[in-house]
């Protein structure tokens, strides 16, 4: 997955649910 390298750093700051959120909107991102 691509997210992964992505959210590598951020994780550790943010919790699980924004991450979750801000995956989904990178991947509705990238589709569009």
């Amino acid at each position: 997955m691509v997210q992964n390298n992505y959210f590598a750093i951020p994780k550790k700051n943010l919790p699980n649910e924004i991450i979750a959120f801000y995956s989904f909107a990178i991947i509705a991102f990238v589709y569009f």
